[in-house]
This record gives C-alpha cells, sequence and structure tokens, in this order.
C-alpha cells in the first residue's frame, strides 16, 4: 500500500537541509571577498528609492554617445536627438561661426538640414547659405534656393533676401532674373527688411526688371533708411543731390546724409561735412564740416581722413596745425586716396624743414599720381623740371604732365602748353602749346585762357584776333586769373578789341594789383602818372611802380628812375634814377639799358 506522505515530508526536510547550507556558502563568500560584496552594493541606483528592488545594471546604452566635445554642445545636440528644430539649429549656429567648437560649415550642414526638417525656418534658411558659400561642402545654388525657398515660405525675411539676391545677381548655372529678385526682396521688405527694401529700391533706380522710377525708389530707399539701414540714408541722399530720376533737393540731400552718418556711415559724415564746407545747402560751417569729417574718418573712410587733413591745412573749423594734417592725409593715403598723397607732399614742400622734406614731397606726389590723382602728376612733372627732392630730368617731367593732362587735370594741360612753348622736353612748337592751351581753358582753367587770348592778340601758332584775345581775357578774368584780370584791363585801357573804358580798366588793374599781378600795379600806376580816367597823382603812381619794381618787373623800374629824373612826386635825384634803370636792365627790360639821367 503507498505511503505519499512520509515520502514527501523527507523530500521537504531533504530541500530545506539543501538551502540552509547554501545560505552558509553564501555569506561565507561574503565575509571572505569583503570589496566584491561592498561593489554590489554600491551599484544600486542612487536616484531610485530605496524601497525599489535593485538590480545589475547593463553594458548597453540607450543613446550613442554624444559626438561633441563641449557641455553646451552636448546640450544642444540631445535636444537635437530628441528631434528639437530649435536646438538642431544653434548647435549648427556653433559650428557655423565656430563659436566654442572648431568653425566647419560640413558639420553644421547636417544640423540646420535636420532643423529644416523639423520645420525651423531658420535652420532652412542656413543650410541654403551653406549650399551657396560652398565652403568645406561642394557648392550647390540650386539645392541652395531650394532651402532658401522653404525658409520664405515661412515667412523667413533674410531667405527670400538670399533668393532675391541670387536671381539678381546670378549665382552658378543661375542667371539673372530682376523680375522674380523684385517679388523676392518685395517679400522681404514687406517683413521690415531693410536691406530687401534698399536693393528693391536700387531696382527701380536703374530700372532692372522694371522701369526706372525714382520716386518708388525713393519711398523704398525713406522705409529701409527708416529702420536704420545707413546705406539706403545714403543712396536717398545721392537721388535728391544728383537729381537723376528726382528734382534735385540739396536740402534734402544733407538731411539724408546726416540720418545716414547717425545710423553708421561713414561715407553719409563725410558727404554732410562736404555740404557745410562748401555750403551746398546754406551758409557754409567749417566748423561742423571738421566734426563730421572726424566722425567719418573715425569710422575708416579715407576721404574723410583726406578732408579733415585739409581742414588742419588750411586752418578751417580747427586751429591750423600741419602736425595733424599730416597724419589725416598719412591715413587718407594710406586708405589709397590719391589725392590725399599729393596734399601730404605738399605739406612737406611747404614746410621749409630741408633736402629730407622735399625728398618725401617728391616722393608722395609719385605715389599719388601712381594711385590716379591728376594733380599728383603734374606736381611730380613740376618737381622733376624744377628739380624739387629729385635730380632734374625734363624728359620724364614732359611724360608726367602728359600724364596729368591725359586724366583731364587742367594745370597739367596748361603745363604741358608751357613745355611746348619753351621747348622744355620737346621740340618748340607754337601750335602745341596752342592746343593744350585750348584744352586748360576748356577745362576751366584761367591761366590756360589767359595765354590762349595772349597767342590770339600776338599771333603765336595762328592767326591775330583782338576780339579773341579780349573774350579769352574776360573768360580768364571770370574764372579767376589775376594775370587774366589785368589783360582785361589793358584791353579796356587800349582799346583792343572793343571800345576803350578806363573806369573798367582802373577797376580791373586795381583788382589784379591786390591780388600781386605785377604788370597790373605798373599800369595802374601809368594811368595815375598820365591821369588817364583819373585825376593825376605822383605819390600813387610812384608807390605803384615802387611796388613793381620791388616784385622784380624792369619796366616798373625804369618807370620809378623817370620819376626820380623828373622829381614827379619824389625829390628829384638822378643818381637814384640811374641806379633804377640799372637795375630794369638787369631784369630783362631793353629800354631801362638805353634810359639815363643828365
Amino acid at each position: 500500500m503507498l505511503q505519499p506522505a512520509p515520502y514527501l515530508h523527507s523530500w521537504t526536510k531533504c530541500w530545506q537541509v539543501f538551502l540552509l547550507l547554501l545560505a552558509f556558502l553564501s555569506s561565507s563568500y561574503a565575509l571572505a571577498h569583503p570589496k566584491e560584496a561592498n561593489h554590489t552594493a554600491s551599484s544600486k541606483p542612487t536616484s531610485r528609492p530605496t524601497n525599489q528592488p535593485t538590480s545589475r545594471p547593463s553594458n548597453k546604452r540607450r543613446h550613442p554617445p554624444c559626438p561633441e566635445k563641449t557641455r553646451k554642445a552636448c546640450s544642444y545636440w540631445k535636444g537635437c536627438q530628441a528631434n528639437s528644430g530649435l536646438d538642431c539649429q544653434m548647435l549648427g549656429n556653433m559650428h557655423l561661426n565656430g563659436t566654442g567648437v572648431p568653425k566647419n560649415h560640413a558639420k553644421a550642414f547636417p544640423y540646420f538640414d535636420k532643423a529644416c526638417t523639423l520645420g525651423d525656418k531658420i535652420g532652412c534658411n542656413n543650410a541654403g547659405y551653406i549650399l551657396h558659400q560652398g565652403v568645406h561642402v561642394k557648392h550647390d545654388v540650386k539645392r541652395a534656393t531650394e532651402y532658401y525657398a522653404k525658409a520664405c515660405r515661412h515667412k523667413q525675411s533674410t531667405g527670400c533676401w538670399n533668393l532675391g539676391y541670387i536671381f539678381h545677381f546670378g549665382a552658378g548655372k543661375v542667371k539673372p532674373n530682376y523680375k522674380w529678385a523684385m517679388v523676392y526682396y518685395g517679400m522681404a521688405c514687406a517683413q521690415k527688411d531693410a536691406t530687401a527694401c534698399n536693393n528693391q529700391a536700387v531696382l527701380y533706380q536703374r530700372g532692372l526688371g522694371v522701369k526706372a522710377d525714382g520716386q518708388k525708389a525713393a519711398i523704398l530707399y525713406e522705409g529701409a533708411c527708416l529702420l536704420k539701414y545707413a546705406i539706403a540714408c545714403d543712396n536717398l541722399a545721392s537721388l535728391h543731390h544728383k537729381g537723376k530720376l528726382l528734382a534735385i533737393n540739396l536740402k534734402k540731400a544733407l538731411l539724408y546724409y546726416r540720418m545716414g552718418c547717425s545710423s553708421g556711415s561713414g561715407v553719409g559724415c563725410n558727404n554732410a561735412g562736404s555740404f557745410y564746407h562748401h555750403g551746398k545747402a546754406g551758409k557754409q560751417d567749417h566748423k561742423k564740416a571738421a566734426e563730421l569729417y572726424q566722425k567719418a574718418c573715425t569710422k575708416k573712410v579715407p576721404m574723410g581722413c583726406y578732408n579733415l587733413g585739409f581742414m588742419f591745412e588750411q586752418g578751417l573749423g580747427v586751429q591750423r596745425d600741419d602736425k595733424k594734417a599730416r597724419h589725416f592725409y598719412q591715413l587718407g593715403c594710406r586708405g589709397k586716396i590719391g589725392d590725399s598723397c599729393y596734399r601730404l607732399g605738399e605739406v612737406y614742400r611747404k614746410s621749409g624743414k630741408g633736402t629730407s622734406y622735399l625728398i618725401r614731397a617728391y616722393q608722395y606726389y609719385e605715389l599719388g599720381c601712381r594711385l590716379g590723382s591728376s594733380t599728383g602728376c603734374n606736381d611730380q612733372g613740376i618737381a622733376l623740371f624744377n628739380g624739387i627732392g629729385i635730380a632734374k630730368n625734363n624728359r620724364k617731367a614732359l611724360q608726367q604732365v602728359k600724364k596729368s593732362c591725359s586724366m583731364n587735370n587742367s594745370m597739367g594741360c596748361y603745363n604741358l602748353g608751357y613745355f611746348y612753348t619753351q621747348g622744355i622736353g620737346v621740340s618748340k612748337s607754337r601750335v602745341m602749346a596752342l592746343y593744350f592751351y585750348d584744352k586748360s581753358c576748356k577745362q576751366g582753367s584761367g591761366l590756360g585762357c589767359n595765354e590762349l587770348g595772349y597767342a590770339y592778340q600776338k599771333g603765336l601758332g595762328t592767326h591775330k584776333s583782338p576780339k579773341l584775345a579780349r573774350r579769352y581775357y574776360q573768360e580768364a578774368c571770370e574764372l579767376g586769373s589775376s594775370r587774366g584780370c589785368s589783360n582785361l584791363g589793358y584791353c579796356y585801357n587800349v582799346g583792343l578789341g572793343g571800345p576803350k573804358d578806363l573806369k573798367k580798366a582802373l577797376k580791373w588793374y586795381h583788382y589784379s594789383c591786390k591780388r600781386n599781378e605785377v604788370t597790373a600795379c605798373n599800369n595802374l600806376g601809368s594811368m595815375y602818372d598820365k591821369g588817364e580816367g583819373v585825376k593825376k597823382d605822383f605819390k600813387k603812381a610812384y608807390t605803384l611802380f615802387e611796388r613793381a619794381c620791388q616784385m622784380r618787373l624792369g619796366l616798373g623800374c625804369r618807370n620809378l628812375g623817370i620819376l626820380y629824373g623828373k622829381g614827379s612826386g619824389v625829390r628829384k635825384s638822378c643818381l637814384v634814377a640811374n641806379l633804377l634803370f640799372r637795375e630794369g636792365c638787369k631784369l630783362k627790360d631793353t629800354n631801362s639799358c638805353k634810359q639815363k639821367c643828365k
């Protein structure tokens, strides 16, 4: 008969003994290996509550390790892995700009691409930008436009602007399309993107893709200017200044140049300074001009430095200071303003500090000429002719004066005419001289017009024509030539090329003599001596002849000697008269050589 109960009891008892033995062995192992036992206890996760069961940690990770090397970059990386478009975009920007990580467009692109996929509009624009620039990645304008289009559709103004820019100027296989450029610039401008408004205005101003429209251009420029975009302010000022599409309005031009200056445009500061300097929109204000030139120079506009140097050289709005003038001319010259180099040479030449300064003067004339200053080329030629800071060289002087004239410099053409008149470095030719005097006159040189008048008066290289002589002398006078005014006075005095008018003769002789034109002083003295158009006045005649003689005019010395010989307005003295005749003879007045007082 079976007995299951005792069998079960004996099996249970054996099992209990086995468990007791196993527990004993485990406790013995722990006591024998204390480090391993402690390690097992410390592996319990500290973030979990203590009442939770422990488990052995797994060697498998849920995410791959962060490839970035800074904590901030890793933070963005984790966010990007969690599909945060903003974090992907921020991490891309770090690689794009080299912020905290090495600059690398190739590393930035995947993050921007993912950001774009996740709906981040800036990510779309920046992905397009990287492909557009082609730095560290393959240049791909077609894909760039796709990314820009996504950004633009999400109303990201920079994306629209970039599309406008590509269609405006063309890139890769994308040819310029001004109509599409206008569309995308317009979309960006509607979102208050000042650069887009400015570029759209440029298209209207130049008539690209649309009919040229100054009014629309002005409205868009003004909108961008009010958004503090300085270039737009300058462009709007230029529209009012030049008057090509709008009526000239110099007051508005000055207003917008000043707004551009306030928004950070050095060009605006320089142009506003020029308005005050020359009184283009009201009274001259040299002090304001100097202040604005200073701002322009501080903003690294070389022309502003050049203009400020001129103010210090001339003492306009500031105290005259050649040292400061040299400093600012130097800055302008470094900025490749040829005229600034030339003016720097002038300051060195006029300093009177010896040969080393004259050598520097020549060097700056030469540099100015190389940088495109026509006046620099002319002055380099004159320095070579006179041996200023370099050995005389008439042939090279002729070359530099020719170069100046070819750049439409009126003084260069005048001097070239003089070289042909005198045969300096070239064969004498009155015809060629006349040609260059005529060119100089047409370019606004009073000296050129005066020489042209003299040629027609004497028939040098052309037929005699008193009427043309008188006309050119008048033009020379109007252009500020004191010698031209003196010769115009002579025409009125003797009736050359028209009727006599002694009052006008006196007027122009007076004008020219005040400006140290020696012939005018002598001729005015003759009018007082003879009583022509004025009451005889030997004392005045004496003063004027004396001045002419002191200015090294032989005829003036002879006329003064005649007064001493006759005792007119001065005590008679043949001794003094003969000394003056001798001086006149030395000054190449042939009649003085024949004159004697007995």
